[in-house]
């Protein structure tokens, strides 16, 4: 498992945005996933096309730490995508992959990330610009 810094698609008072989240690269039944570990600890495993959680899990039922070390989380985040194939889950996102609906969700997710992008460069171009009037 690989550290890895990635977008999720995110929900919040009915608004759609995404929200980068550090964590891992993972590989489940021969495809990429990434996974993290929230504040709330809770372990999400996303699908890397739509930034879409497949499956979580409340790390309390895994395991009795308060507070995960990186090698319990990896702990975590393996147990969680084992039980993503025992439920099949796996074997369900591949016919979800097939419907409309989910490819539209790509193309939204990838604008989502695109816009996110944009408006990161914006504010370094800010920045910098505000630095050269201050020293003018």
């Amino acid at each position: 498992m690989e550290k890895k810094i990635f977008y999720t698609l995110q929900q919040q008072k009915g608004v759609k945005g995404v929200r980068k989240e550090c964590g891992y690269e993972l590989e489940i039944a021969t495809r990429k996933f990434y996974s993290y570990v929230s504040a709330d600890q809770t372990v999400y495993i996303i699908d890397p096309r739509n930034g879409i959680a497949i499956m979580s899990c409340d790390t309390a039922l895994i395991c009795d730490d308060e507070i995960l070390r990186e090698e319990k989380e990896i702990e975590c985040i393996k147990y969680v995508a084992k039980r993503a194939i025992e439920k099949g889950i796996i074997e369900r996102l591949k016919e979800k992959e097939k419907k409309k609906s989910y490819k539209l969700t790509i193309k939204a997710f990838k604008a989502f990330v695109k816009a996110e992008t944009l408006l990161e460069k914006q504010n370094v171009e800010v920045l910098k610009e505000l630095a050269k009037e201050e020293n003018a």
